[in-house]
């Protein structure tokens, strides 16, 4: 999903002469709503755009757990961290970024994400689900 506020922030800051540093507003990017079986990932998207390292926000909430982001390269899933809600990480210009999540009962189960960007005002860069099913046999 496109936010708007990339748009504004971007416009803001030429606005007010580049702000003095580089671009902290990385390109937009879309992380599909994903469902899937009793441990499911987001795709790695690619950070691009920025020409200095930022902090993003990972904002989660619903009962899944083990819920754990990852920072790549390459667009393959490597050493995952866990992350809290409201937990931040840093990224580079290139780099990747994908999230999983887990479910430990029978059933199914929806953790909502909204990805803001800390070194840009806590811009909203992306809101996203990941739905979980587990059935015991």
């Amino acid at each position: 999903m496109i936010i708007p506020s990339q748009h504004a922030s971007r416009v803001a800051r030429a606005a007010a002469g580049g702000g003095g540093g580089g671009d902290v507003t990385p390109n937009a990017v879309n992380w599909a709503n994903v469902s899937g079986a009793q441990i499911t990932q987001t795709a790695m998207l690619q950070i691009t755009g920025i020409t200095e390292t930022i902090t993003l926000r990972v904002v989660h909430s619903g009962s899944l757990s083990n819920i754990s982001y990852d920072v790549n390269s390459t667009a393959s899933f490597g050493t995952l961290t866990a992350i809290a809600s409201n937990g931040t990480f840093t990224v580079s210009n290139n780099e990747y970024v994908g999230f999983q999540a887990q479910i430990n009962f029978s059933g199914s189960a929806t953790q909502s994400f909204t990805i803001t960007n800390v070194s840009d005002a806590d811009a909203v860069l992306d809101t996203f689900t990941i739905t979980c099913t587990f059935e015991e046999e």
